[in-house]
């Protein structure tokens, strides 16, 4: 998934447990993928940035302290969240996230490990359309199905009846 995505110019940086499971030649290849938010530069974030955690809490998580990924973010700003985790923590996330004039999309991926290699991937999306729409590019790198299904928490919602 990382992979993909790493292929559209101006990608955005982003931490992704799953990388770092696969060892240094795969992390070699995408560049700014790193193991904790402290390895992101904060001025180095930008437009877009985009987080895949084991779980809620993981991503949640990212964001706080000195170094936290909320630290770099700038109003103006698209935080994509691929952690398959609850929805309330995402309208959570999305809430604080809009105080800082960030917008948050919640993107769960479905489709598994040989669709994530191909570029396969069927990716649910919740948050504001117009900050889903800013990232088209970086989802139609990871997935061939995209599916905007309404608001925060709305795309994890999805993915849990997806997995019933």
């Amino acid at each position: 998934m990382t992979l993909h995505a790493r292929a559209v110019p101006g990608d955005p940086p982003v931490h992704d447990d799953h990388v770092d499971a696969l060892g240094e030649g795969v992390r070699a290849l995408v560049g700014r993928t790193v193991g904790d938010p402290v390895g992101i530069e904060h001025d180095e974030i930008g437009e877009r940035a985009r987080i895949d955690a084991p779980a809620s809490r993981e991503a949640e998580a990212l964001l706080n302290g000195g170094d936290g990924l909320l630290v770099g973010l700038r109003s103006g700003a698209v935080l994509v969240d691929c952690t398959s985790g609850d929805p309330a923590t995402s309208r959570r996330i999305a809430a604080r996230l809009r105080e800082r004039g960030v917008a948050f999309v919640d993107a769960p991926v479905s489709g598994g490990t040989e669709r994530a290699a191909s570029g396969e991937l069927s990716i649910i999306a919740g948050g504001p359309r117009d900050a889903f729409d800013a990232c088209r590019d970086v989802f139609e790198a990871m997935g061939t199905r995209l599916f905007h299904v309404g608001g925060s928490g709305q795309g994890l919602a999805m993915k849990l009846v997806n997995n019933m």
